[in-house]
């Protein structure tokens, strides 16, 4: 044996064994499944239903949980099942936040899965509008095979009067949320507010409303209006004699222009733990430190349960998990060591990634010295260490691949169908065939 491939195809049942006997699975394949999954309106394949109470199992101690899966394994509906298991049997409310095209699926999904349950899609916050379009909240019901709107309709700050054991009672099933990520990101239009001093010393500076005193400038200097186009600039202000410390906005609502509130913005600041359950689709894509990617805090703060489901984990770079572990596990990232921000972004890069050392040393010399002048840049490459896997994501992220399900699956063929085209479109085609080959001969005749 020459290399580590080598090493690990010759050993790797000894070393298997030895990582169970090390780790042992929380469900293994041997273990029974809930009995609860047989009260589904849809029977989950094996290894769906091994995944499902394994994840029920370690929700009852931890309150997230990843779900990493290839497109095609069943992910939501593990995930809806999960929230079934977990239940048991008692009513429960959920907030799944999805990709666009993608709402009206989670809404079948729940509805052909899930007895007695009922889904509801979060338009905005508020009923009134656009009468030629839906508001509020709209709850959706399955019509031959199709998701159409029927049935009750609400909106969110009606919710928030209820209260918990208000909808409870007037929906004494489980309820699905569900909320378009796009949707759920708007809020409203802002403008810079300040005061311009007419005289003065201040009078080419702005000065902070609340203080009547010139805001200082990062960069050295004070703020001026030229620095306030598209940034939103705030100032720490510390009360006298050793008081507290004030944040001050340097920005207001523009009343002028449309009057909205984000509804996962409402929901995370006055429903927290209002919903049993919340799921985040296509968790990959709220890796940034975006108005989509903060709402992934705002689906653990309202809910007891943050369930995550996507098809592939990073894009790459280690830095990719920095925002996602920071909002479903803040605890175990502090405990590491990081700080939220981009210093403990950065800090989470060196660790557990790659960086590449980029060294720039110019011909000319300095005037005073006799060192030379030298540029060093750090810029990240594609890679993750493993300790970031063993570390982060092995206890409590569950990976299913089609392999799993494959023996379960019906049999897949792929055929080429021949269809004629229509005469106008194959006269079209024709012609568009014709244009491309005058336009080579041009071409060639002018090259040559």
């Amino acid at each position: 044996m020459e290399t580590y491939h080598d090493y690990l195809r010759t050993y790797s049942a000894e070393l298997g064994a030895r990582i169970v006997e090390m780790y042992p699975p929380l469900q293994g394949p041997k273990d029974p499944i809930a009995p609860a999954l047989k009260t589904l309106l849809r029977k989950p394949l094996p290894a769906q239903a091994m995944t499902i109470t394994g994840i029920a199992k370690y929700l009852k101690t931890e309150d997230s949980v990843r779900l990493v899966g290839e497109c095609g394994t069943g992910k939501t509906l593990m995930s809806i099942s999960v929230a079934h298991i977990h239940a048991e049997g008692k009513p429960y409310s959920a907030l799944a936040m999805c990709p666009p095209h993608l709402v009206l699926k989670w809404a079948r999904e729940v509805l052909i899965t899930v007895p007695r349950a009922r889904a509801f899609v979060v338009y905005d916050l508020r009923n009134g509008g656009d009468p030629k379009k839906p508001h509020g909240i709209v709850e959706v019901r399955l019509r031959n095979g199709h998701v159409v709107s029927q049935g009750l309709k609400t909106s969110v700050s009606e919710l928030r009067k209820m209260g918990r054991k208000g909808w409870r009672k007037l929906c004494p099933v489980p309820s699905y949320f569900i909320v378009s990520r796009e949707t759920g990101k708007l809020s409203y239009y802002w403008k810079a507010a300040y005061v311009e001093p007419k005289s003065g010393e201040a009078r080419d500076c702005v000065t902070n409303p609340e203080t009547g005193s010139t805001v200082p400038n990062p960069d050295g200097g004070h703020l001026r209006r030229s620095d306030f186009d598209d940034v939103k600039h705030f100032e720490v202000v510390s009360r006298p004699n050793g008081g507290t410390e004030n944040y001050a906005p340097l920005w207001q609502a523009d009343r002028t222009k449309i009057q909205r509130v984000a509804p996962l913005e409402f929901i995370g600041r006055y429903m927290k733990k209002f919903f049993d359950y919340s799921f985040a689709d296509e968790l990959h894509q709220l890796a940034n430190d975006t108005a989509q990617g903060n709402n992934l805090a705002v689906l653990a703060r309202c809910a007891k349960k943050l369930i995550g489901n996507t098809g592939t984990m990073m894009g790459g770079y280690a830095r990719d998990l920095f925002h996602i572990l920071f909002r479903m596990e803040p605890w175990k990232m502090a405990e590491a060591g990081f700080e939220a921000g981009s210093q403990g972004e950065s800090d989470f890069q060196a660790t557990y990634g790659v960086l590449e050392s980029i060294e720039k040393i110019p011909l000319s010399d300095n005037a005073c010295t006799t060192a030379a002048k030298s540029n060093i840049r750090l810029p990240k490459r594609p890679g993750a260490s493993p300790l970031l896997f063993g570390k982060f994501l092995m206890s409590s992220t569950v990976f299913v691949s089609l392999e799993d399900i494959a023996d379960y699956l019906p049999p897949y063929e792929e055929r080429v169908i021949e269809i004629a085209l229509d005469p106008k479109l194959e006269k079209a085609y024709e012609k568009i065939e014709k244009d491309i080959q005058a336009a080579l001969r041009e071409t060639v005749a002018a090259a040559a």
